[in-house]
């Protein structure tokens, strides 16, 4: 079994004073330093307090600028963390209609508005979310892989409360984890899988194959008309020979 959070662990209250008894002069434990989550808290503090954040979008690729590119960035993962569906084959299988809660959520805490903006920016955002949705099915099938020992009912059992919130999603991506695509080859290397090509592509790549053939056969036939030209250099410079030496020795008769 998953350790247990600390949220679900007993708290312990400090010692207080007891007579005839001394006080532990202990320091008081450090703060834990803020997490994600506490991330997502803050800034939804801030924007109650303060309002949006004000971002800025590059116009040339539509990446987020500015001093709060990082809040930006966190409440991305959040928001995928809690409104992505997780029984899916990945990002791309997504529907836009199921992405909108993200949209929105990201548009209550800035001021860009990514459902009427331009389409560079919906368009970074989306590879963003694409980034942090891959993150967070890295991390399960990082957590799942720590059970492959067990038999499959116990691997099941083993959800991470932290990353899943239902173990129906759970389930179905224990049997995602068990199939070809998660299982790396001898190599090491996971195996590739290449989604099927739209018609125009096969007209565009039978066109390219068409000339590439063509092109083998004209280069062969340069090839030979290369090698009959040497051949017929050669005889011509055998004859050139043939002809001085003819010359020269003619030449010694008649001075003889």
């Amino acid at each position: 079994m998953p350790p247990e959070r600390v949220e679900d662990q007993p708290v312990i209250n400090p010692v207080t004073d007891v007579p005839g008894e001394k006080t532990s002069n202990a320091p008081a434990p450090k703060k834990r330093k803020e997490t994600r989550a506490t991330h997502g808290e803050k800034l939804r503090r801030h924007v109650e307090s303060e309002g949006k954040i004000s971002l800025t979008f590059r116009k040339i690729d539509g990446r987020p600028v500015g001093s709060h590119r990082a809040e930006f960035a966190t409440e991305v993962g959040v928001a995928v963390k809690k409104f992505a569906p997780l029984q899916m084959l990945g990002w791309r299988h997504i529907f836009e209609e199921q992405k909108q809660p993200i949209y929105d959520r990201l548009s209550e805490m800035s001021d860009v508005d990514l459902g009427t903006g331009p389409e560079s920016f919906r368009k970074e955002t989306n590879k963003m979310m694409n980034a942090r949705y891959r993150d967070l099915r890295t991390r399960m099938h990082d957590y799942y892989k720590k059970f492959a020992h067990l038999p499959w009912d116990d691997r099941v059992k083993q959800m991470p409360e932290k990353l899943c919130d239902s173990q129906e999603d759970w389930e179905y991506l224990c049997r995602l984890f068990e199939t070809d695509q998660f299982k790396p080859n001898k190599c090491g290397f996971f195996k590739w899988c290449s989604p099927p090509i739209c018609d125009r592509s096969k007209v565009i790549v039978a066109d390219l194959y068409e000339s590439l053939k063509t092109y083998k056969v004209e280069l062969a036939a340069g090839k030979v008309r290369e090698k009959r030209l040497l051949r017929l250099c050669l005889v011509s410079w055998i004859i050139l020979l043939a002809t001085i030496f003819s010359a020269y020795v003619h030449h010694k008769v008649v001075c003889a």
